[in-house]
């Protein structure tokens, strides 16, 4: 069984073709984690799944490309405001945060990590966190976030893109999920030829250019995976989707993908892709009709590229 994923890349016209640093290491937070919350078991409080307290999670990019993780934010779900990034390299760093008053209402908050790494949180409202002031090790950053509530956890996953012909136009290619759906998915033996399983349905698309440009898209296409995929592939229309891993039955590791023939906008040109990814069978790359590949695929203004996971 295997889950298709579909990553483009969404090049941008402003890309600056840096590379990290051999010495600009990271070091896990000397701030104590386990006084943080624990972006693994923290759970959005009912109480706060309108307005702006609660958990946020997303992502947060180095623009130069030398770190890339994921951000969990706790703005008052517990009472108090920190935050914990987990890069791709599983380095930990810790934020505590500081929030400023407008006329007796919070207005920003302020999150300080070690080496030089902080970020301020505002809000447009409760459903669209905007975070500005984003460094890490003193550089410039990126960050995304969405709400998580009681009932929707955010699931991220974090992937890279770049041109074939041109290495140093690349960046960061994640998706967010706030949305689950179970389906029924083929398992290529004679029992049981099918098993249910939960995966996150993709609600948002966000690439991160090198030199911190960010462009993201809402609306992702149904799609139907090729006539040759009968065997591997859930049939019938698809919402795209990923598992993250789990293991089915005690036997089958998964972490799969599903994303064919999306199109997505860029800079007023539309960006063609498709990231079709089976941990299951093999750690294998695939078409829209199953055909293996090294990498998914991405196509937009002229240029053709590969997307990768982290």
């Amino acid at each position: 069984m295997f889950k298709k994923a579909t990553l483009l890349l969404f090049a941008t016209l402003l890309m600056l073709g840096c590379s990290p640093d051999a010495t600009n290491s990271l070091e896990n937070s000397s701030i104590d984690l386990t006084q943080l919350i624990n972006p693994d078991s923290v759970k959005a409080l009912a109480k706060y799944d309108t307005g702006e307290r609660g958990i946020y999670r997303g992502i947060f990019v180095g623009n130069d490309m030398s770190h890339h993780g994921v951000l969990t934010i706790n703005n008052e779900n517990d009472g108090n405001f920190n935050a914990v990034l987990v890069t791709t390299n599983n380095v930990k760093l810790g934020f505590i945060g500081r929030p400023s008053l407008t006329n007796s209402i919070i207005s920003k908050v302020v999150f300080e990590g070690d080496a030089n790494t902080r970020f301020t949180l505002t809000f447009a409202d409760s459903e669209h966190p905007i975070i500005e002031e984003a460094f890490i090790m003193g550089k410039p950053a990126t960050a995304k976030v969405l709400k998580e509530t009681s009932e929707n956890r955010v699931m991220v996953s974090l992937g890279t893109y770049v041109d074939d012909s041109n290495p140093s136009f690349n960046g960061t290619w994640d998706f967010l999920s706030t949305e689950t759906e179970t389906i029924i998915v083929p398992t290529g033996l004679p029992f049981p030829a099918t098993v249910p399983i939960t995966v996150n349905i993709i609600s948002e698309l966000v690439l991160v250019t090198a030199g911190g440009g960010m462009f993201t898209d809402t609306v992702m296409e149904n799609f139907t995976a090729g006539s040759f995929c009968p065997d591997t592939f859930p049939t019938g229309s698809q919402r795209p989707f990923f598992s993250g891993e789990q293991t089915i039955g005690g036997v089958f590791n998964i972490n799969e993908f599903a994303a064919g023939n999306q199109t997505s906008p860029l800079n007023g040109t539309d960006a063609n892709w498709t990231f079709l990814y089976s941990f299951a069978n093999g750690s294998a790359y695939y078409d829209t009709n199953c055909n293996v590949l090294t990498a998914g695929t991405w196509s937009w203004n002229g240029r053709t590229g590969s997307i990768l996971l982290d």
